[in-house]
């Protein structure tokens, strides 16, 4: 589930830009993050396209922006960016969750150890 908000600046809003940018961004369902809000800006230059993504979630923030020659090129640019982001992220979190557990068996194995058997 995901709440976007748009902003187009030097250009008019468009709910093709708004569907393309969601489609894009339904493969970060797929990560199962949960509840996503995020915030979209689409602005016009005079040769680029800018578009600029936030997202956040429990707690965490992720940001892209790409310029591109059209806005399509730019929101995959940008979508491509976040996914990666966000799978670097889970995979820090759980290299993590998998060195502390080696580390939890070591001291229970201590603690274990420690303590008299009773015959």
């Amino acid at each position: 589930m995901m709440d976007l908000a748009f902003t187009f600046r030097n250009i008019k809003s468009s709910s093709r830009l708004q569907t393309l940018t969601r489609s894009k961004l339904e493969r970060l369902d797929k990560l199962g993050l949960g509840h996503l809000q995020g915030h979209a800006v689409f602005t016009r230059d005079k040769r680029d396209c800018q578009v600029e993504l936030s997202l956040s979630m429990k707690g965490q923030n992720y940001l892209a922006s790409a310029s591109c020659e059209d806005f399509a090129q730019a929101i995959e640019c940008v979508a491509e960016k976040l996914t990666r982001q966000i799978r670097d992220s889970k995979a820090l979190a759980t290299h993590r969750r998998r060195q502390a557990l080696p580390l939890a068996a070591q001291l229970a194995r201590k603690r274990d150890a420690s303590i008299p058997a009773h015959a």
